[in-house]
């Protein structure tokens, strides 16, 4: 793999990416996807932290593997993580995945990627710890991840850069997570606050001009907040 800085990934920053872990049910198995902060801790090793009631800190705890996709197009971070809000609608589509095969300690495993993206990085979990994160939208829990690179997967040089409708379009699908929170705890307070930011943020969106990436990305939020 080499040095993490190697492909411009520095220590204090905080990478916004997609992380697909392997569920299984009833013996069969599937991706799962979710757009995902991570930070780099030294050299070889990242820190991830999901929240508890999510499945992909559900599948770290259970078979300890992920990929970490670096993407270009903000709307996938839509679809990736806001799953089932219209009928024929379940997230990134079976056929956009790839496979990683991997032997450890005996036992071969399948991580998936997804075609998309223009860098995969390949990480096992380490240690974890819990945590509590707490800011303006609320409190949360948490579980610290901290991975170790296995493998990664670099197709091509992107520099990409988003712009403000861009990066207000990534915060607002990450709102969508926690307005979904909310709704789970009843907490109407903090769901109205939630809501008035992403609404705020959409304007702004609105007025930046026709970014369709950016465009399509926030009529799935809009979508994924109608049947919550």
């Amino acid at each position: 793999m080499g040095n993490l800085q190697d492909y411009g990934l520095n220590q204090d920053y905080l990478y916004e990416v997609l992380a697909s872990t392997i569920s299984k049910k009833d013996e069969n198995e599937y991706p799962n996807t979710a757009s995902m902060g991570i930070s780099v801790i030294d050299d070889r090793l990242l820190k991830i932290k999901p929240y508890n009631n999510t499945v992909t800190h559900e599948n770290l705890k259970e078979y300890r593997f992920v990929s970490l996709n670096f993407i270009e197009e903000v709307e996938l971070f839509a679809q990736a993580s806001l799953k089932k809000i219209k009928s024929g609608f379940n997230g990134i589509p079976i056929e956009d995945y790839l496979y990683y095969e991997y032997s450890h300690r005996g036992e071969d495993n399948r991580i998936p990627y997804l075609k998309q993206a223009w860098m995969v990085i390949f990480c096992s979990v380490v240690n974890e710890t819990q945590i509590v994160k707490q800011d303006n939208m609320g409190t949360i829990s948490a579980t610290e991840f901290e991975l170790e690179v296995i493998y990664s997967i670099k197709k091509k040089e992107s520099f990409k850069l988003y712009n403000r409708a861009e990066n207000l379009a990534l915060e607002s699908i990450i709102l969508a997570t926690r307005l979904k929170i909310a709704r789970n705890n009843k907490d109407d307070l903090l769901y109205s606050k939630i809501e008035s930011k992403i609404n705020d943020y959409f304007d702004m969106i609105t007025k930046f001009g026709k970014n369709s990436s950016a465009l399509k990305a926030i009529n799935l939020v809009k979508d994924y907040i109608k049947v919550l």
